[in-house]
């Protein structure tokens, strides 16, 4: 604002001393220009009033932001702007803020100054969707505090997928509200615990042999004290020769402690058995479940939603049966779970998409290198031990009750180093991404200062990555394999050795820009523009994504050198395009260029129909 009222004050007074020195030669100020329209309801295209309009400058030297309000017939001004591309938006109670135009994270810029109308607008807002419901368990009526997720369909980059949109927690009647939604496809979930759930701590049985050959019965519970069952009724209160490391389990600060120390006793005959125990009828889970209760992802009912549709979406969860699992982890010089050598062991249940449900499982010590976990879903869960960027071992807690994450060869690593130029990399916060093409699952991993990386992948399963960075200016430019097939920046992985990748980096210093004409020959607004790469199903990383101005022209920074396709398509918002198949009817209508490294390039194309039939090819 203040650039803003800086400029306003010295137009005035350029204008009002212009006649006084204009015959010394002083150049005339700066011409300005209007931007102006009308917001009108997408679908009913009644005007909206009292909504607020505002416009920033794509210029990065001029920082600037303005809005206003519609009027009575919902019109807007701008008026006193320099010549430039401006980004509009516009919101009211009812709508949301919405860009002009706006497709997933595009929207057009509004040219000013040029031969394009800027002062004839008309934006069209779409009213905003809601959906509402409540969630009761039949057996004890509303469920507060539950988290409710809300999963979208979109496609961020020319992929359909499915992800978290947003999510709410109940009110003290169980109900929720999801507004400010957009026209699309959605749905909900509920994830939580039931709020009477108790889980009892594992109790661990010990036998040990006395002074006089007698038994001695010791059973231990996390957080209570030691309970003796004797052959001897004295032995429990008593300290007896050669059995001293008993002495301090009355007052070990731990069940763990308790245990090794017991475990460790040299008279020990049968030391650190689990005592099995019948489950509490309290030891229950609900289930993630899905919009007309099914707690399988695959049979989750859609909720397609219209501009202002209000859909309701109501759950009556049903509690079940929790999980005992017990998990055999890793040693100490295997995993990263400290001198005691019990991994630390994510537990998610998946859900739509790529979404990871945290599981609040109870996790207690049951003895050296194993854990006894309660609280588990009796649904397919992703483990992910020792932490890190892994890509976790699934594991199906409604079939089996044991696992085993030492089993030779239980996963295998993906190691890599990162290099700019020659030599490895900084790291400058830069992480490397892994994509499962058949999943979607996506994957990251930090850089250390030595330019080097690790993935685990679970051995036996073999997988399609495309390699990208992220938090970076930097591209990847080649991708060199070892232990595993390579293409591109595409990497198969066989799931039976260990992989090594060498990816050279490079910063995309290349500029393309152009104007996009329609079946009329005239400049175009809001045409997708998509820059392709060759061998583009093994080098998606290398594709840019642009939607034409008001005047029809379009800006991609950001180029790595190669060879491309320069295609616009007219209404393709909805397309596949990073499938080979959806996109390649497209390809004949682009342009065909070489990119070299900091370079500029300006092309006409023209846009290709949405259903296919290539235009005429564009021309230079």
């Amino acid at each position: 604002m203040r650039l803003r009222s800086r400029f306003v004050a010295l137009a005035c007074g350029w204008c009002l001393a212009l006649s006084l020195i204009a015959h010394r030669g002083v150049a005339a100020p700066a011409p300005s220009f209007r931007l102006a329209g009308q917001l009108v309801d997408a679908v009913s295209r009644a005007p909206i009033v009292r909504a607020r309009v505002w416009i920033t400058s794509n210029v990065k030297d001029l920082p600037f932001s303005e809005s206003v309000q519609t009027d009575g017939e919902g019109r807007f001004l701008f008026s006193n702007l320099p010549p430039g591309k401006y980004s509009l938006f516009a919101e009211r109670r009812g709508y949301g803020a919405q860009g002009f135009q706006q497709h997933e994270n595009f929207s057009t810029a509004i040219a000013v100054g040029g031969a394009a109308d800027s002062e004839h607008l008309r934006f069209e807002l779409f009213p905003q969707a809601t959906i509402t419901g409540q969630v009761i368990d039949d057996a004890t009526g509303p469920v507060r505090d539950a988290e409710v997720l809300l999963f979208r369909k979109s496609r961020p980059a020319g992929r359909t997928q499915i992800d978290v949109d947003s999510r709410q927690h109940t009110d003290d009647q169980g109900r929720y509200r999801f507004a400010g939604l957009r026209p699309g496809t959605y749905y909900v979930a509920v994830n939580t615990r039931p709020w009477y759930a108790q889980f009892t701590a594992p109790m661990m049985h010990f036998q040990l042999r006395g002074p006089n050959g007698e038994n001695l019965d010791f059973n231990i519970r996390e957080g209570a004290s030691v309970a003796g069952v004797p052959g001897n009724p004295q032995t429990s209160s008593e300290s007896a020769e050669g059995l001293s490391p008993l002495e301090s389990v009355h007052t070990a600060s731990s069940f763990k402690e308790a245990t090794e120390m017991l475990a460790g006793a040299a008279v020990a005959v049968n030391a650190g058995e689990l005592v099995k125990e019948e489950p509490s009828p309290l030891e229950v889970v609900y289930p993630m479940t899905y919009f007309q209760d099914t707690t399988d992802a695959a049979g989750a009912v859609a909720m397609v939603l219209r501009p202002g549709d209000s859909g309701t979406a109501d759950f009556n969860l049903r509690a079940v049966p929790a999980v005992h699992m017990r998990i055999r982890t890793r040693s100490a010089n295997e995993a990263s779970g400290g001198p005691e050598g019990v991994a630390q062991i994510e537990y998610a249940q998946r859900g739509l998409g790529n979404y990871e449900a945290p599981v609040p499982a109870e996790v207690a010590y049951a003895a050296p290198g194993v854990l006894e976990v309660r609280g588990l879903p009796p649904a397919p869960l992703v483990m992910r031990i020792g932490g890190g960027a892994s890509a976790g071992a699934t594991v199906d807690a409604g079939q089996t009750s044991e696992f085993d994450a030492t089993a030779s060869g239980s996963q295998i690593a993906i190691r890599g180093t990162l290099q700019l130029g020659d030599g490895p990399a900084r790291p400058d916060q830069v992480s490397v991404g892994l994509r499962d093409r058949a999943t979607g699952e996506f994957l990251s991993a930090g850089v250390a200062q030595d330019g080097t990386f690790l993935f685990q992948h679970p051995a036996g399963r073999a997988a399609t990555y495309d390699v990208s960075l992220l938090n970076s200016e930097l591209t990847v430019q080649s991708v060199t394999v070892s232990g595993a097939k390579g293409w591109g920046q595409t990497v198969e992985v066989s799931g039976t050795q260990d992989v090594q990748l060498t990816v050279k980096a490079a910063k995309a210093t290349a500029n393309v820009r152009g104007v996009v004409l329609g079946r009329d020959e005239k400049p175009l607004a809001g045409a997708m523009i998509l820059l392709v790469p060759a061998d583009a199903n093994h080098n998606t990383a290398l594709f840019r994504q642009e939607q034409s101005d008001s005047d029809g022209t379009f800006s991609i920074p950001g180029v790595m050198a190669g060879t491309y396709t320069l295609v616009a398509i007219e209404n393709g918002w909805d397309l596949d395009w990073a499938d080979a198949q959806v996109l390649a009817p497209y390809l004949s209508g682009g342009k065909g260029l070489d990119v070299s490294a900091e370079r500029s390039y300006e092309f006409t194309v023209k846009a290709v129909a949405k259903t296919g039939e290539p235009g005429a090819v564009s021309t230079p």
